[in-house]
């Protein structure tokens, strides 16, 4: 019976069999083993690629500005919970101002930013909401009504609406406005609403011209007089040369009064009195180029003509009256003044004065041999005067 002989020899880079069936399965087990550890081996030195490398890392944070005061802003922060917009990160910023072409532009600051918006607060009874994408394509803009005192339930509803807002941009690529329905809503009304110009026909004060030249007005004025005879008025007329600009003016005066009688009796004797007050001098004048008001001040100097008619006293007795006689003393005016022009022609000024008396004058009673004083003017007196003028 013939044996057959297996015999083998190594070679270079594997090993050589013969070509029995044994030896067959024997190499072809070993390749396979071989193999199979090749592979284990290539799989510990090279990693798969992970998931961050066939897809880019996915925006998820939400830029939130709140447009008012630090009070507000702290109130507001915080009205969505950090657990209800997993994975998405709420980044709160406050501003002092909307600035609507930040909300049209796509020029974004990071790439995980997916949503910006602005919580506009500055009234508190309205709250405006306005939203944009990463690339800004879509839009939102809300309006949401509050109580005016941002109190929890306030707080609740602007935070179910921004959470929603931002839940329906996200989820849905097609929600949410284009940017041009975005700008015009944003739009001023100004720009949507034809200006209405004012009536031609509305009313403006006179602006006083500059002019110069004669006036003259007509007043009633009265003065302290006396302790006897408390106050003397009567009518009076003036006459001035003017010269007058937008904003400053001045005049050059000259007015005669005739104060009106006045008596006054005691047991022994009385008297009565009238007389005339002549004035002279200069205004300063001041006013508003836009306004028919005015005001001044005034000073000159005066002289009073007042004449003394005694008459018998109350009481019957034997006073031996002395004729009637006119007496004048110099004086010194000064007083303020303000008014207003009825027109281009017409004026009406009330002012307060005080005259000085430099030579004073008195109405005596001689009783055995000693002088008692019946009327004894005061030598400062203060007064007043209403004029309507004409220019």
């Amino acid at each position: 019976m013939q044996k057959s002989r297996v015999s083998g020899r190594r070679s270079r880079g594997g090993v050589a069999w013969g070509t029995s069936g044994v030896g067959v399965a024997l190499g072809l087990a070993l390749v396979a083993q071989n193999a199979l550890a090749a592979g284990l081996d290539s799989a510990t030195t090279s990693p798969l690629p992970s998931a961050a490398d066939t897809h880019p890392q996915k925006r998820d944070v939400v830029s939130v500005f709140v447009i008012g005061s630090e009070t507000t802003f702290e109130s507001v922060r915080g009205v969505v919970g950090a657990q209800s917009l997993r994975p998405i990160t709420l980044r709160w910023e406050r501003k002092e101002r909307f600035d609507p072409s930040e909300l049209i532009s796509s020029i974004v600051a990071g790439d995980e930013i997916v949503i910006r918006c602005w919580l506009d607060v500055t009234d508190a009874t309205r709250v405006h909401l306005y939203f944009a994408d990463h690339d800004a394509r879509r839009f939102l803009i809300r309006e949401l009504q509050l109580s005016g005192r941002l109190d929890e339930l306030d707080r609740e509803s602007l935070g179910q609406a921004l959470e929603l807002s931002i839940h329906a941009l996200v989820d849905d690529q097609h929600a949410g406005l284009t940017r041009e329905q975005a700008r015009s809503l944003l739009a001023p009304r100004s720009e949507s609403k034809p200006e209405t110009p004012p009536p031609a026909d509305v009313p403006r004060p006179p602006t006083p011209r500059p002019h110069s030249g004669l006036a003259a007005n007509a007043f009633w004025a009265g003065e302290a007089h006396s302790a006897a005879i408390p106050l003397v008025h009567g009518p009076g007329l003036g006459v001035s040369y003017r010269s007058e600009g937008a904003r400053y003016g001045g005049a050059a005066w000259l007015s005669g009064q005739y104060e009106l009688k006045q008596s006054y009796r005691q047991e022994l004797v009385g008297v009565e009195l009238d007389g005339a007050a002549l004035r002279s001098g200069g205004d300063v004048l001041l006013r508003s180029s836009t306004s028919p008001f005015f005001g001044g001040l005034r000073a000159g100097i005066g002289l009073d003509v007042t004449h003394f008619s005694p008459s018998p006293g109350l009481s019957a007795s034997g006073v031996a009256l002395t004729p009637a006689r006119t007496k004048t003393s110099l004086l010194t005016t000064s007083g303020v003044f303000g008014g207003l022009d009825l027109g281009a022609r017409l004026r009406v000024t009330l002012g307060v004065f005080v005259d000085v008396e430099l030579s004073p004058i008195h109405y005596d009673l001689e009783v055995n041999g000693q002088n008692l004083r019946i009327v004894d003017p005061y030598r400062i007196r203060p007064g007043a005067l209403l004029a309507l003028g004409i220019r």
